[in-house]
């Protein structure tokens, strides 16, 4: 007899086997072997230029990679009031961070852009210490976030060279 139960057992054990045959790789991994950062230019924003800079850096680190590349990285930050109180008082602000990252493939000759945006809120305290931290938070989330989408592009770009 074919039990429901054995139908189960049957179909987990086979897609378990095919999802483990496939081969797939964490991507990072993947961006770790096939790029290495020679070197970083940046310009304007320090705080964020820093924070973009210092994590694409120790991502492509693996000097043993396939291709050698140069970022010149562009980071712009725009505040604005997101919200007020009854009293006209600022609770909320916006802050959009936008990275444009030149990529300069060394062994190819070739030139890429890359431009990504993020944007959060962030809320106003009664202190001046705490909406100052909060506002650091939110500049260290979205230089993250854009990191993240730089790699994701890069991932796209390997392989179009």
């Amino acid at each position: 007899k074919f039990t429901m139960n054995k139908l189960m057992k049957y179909m987990f054990f086979s897609s378990l086997f095919f999802l483990i045959g496939c081969g797939f790789k964490i991507s990072n991994n993947i961006l770790h072997s096939e790029f290495y950062v020679q070197s970083v230019e940046n310009e304007q924003n320090k705080k964020i230029d820093f924070l973009i800079k210092q994590s694409l850096k120790n991502t492509l680190s693996n000097k043993d990679a396939r291709k050698n590349i140069i970022l010149k990285i562009q980071n712009s930050k725009l505040e604005s009031i997101n919200e007020k109180n009854k009293k006209n008082k600022i609770t909320k602000y916006e802050m959009v961070v936008t990275t444009k990252v030149k990529v300069f493939f060394i062994n190819e000759d070739k030139t890429d852009e890359i431009n990504v945006i993020s944007s959060g809120i962030y809320n106003v305290a009664s202190a001046h210490i705490s909406t100052k931290q909060n506002q650091d938070n939110l500049e260290k989330f979205l230089s993250n976030k854009n990191v993240e989408k730089i790699l994701r592009k890069l991932e796209i770009i390997k392989d179009d060279i």
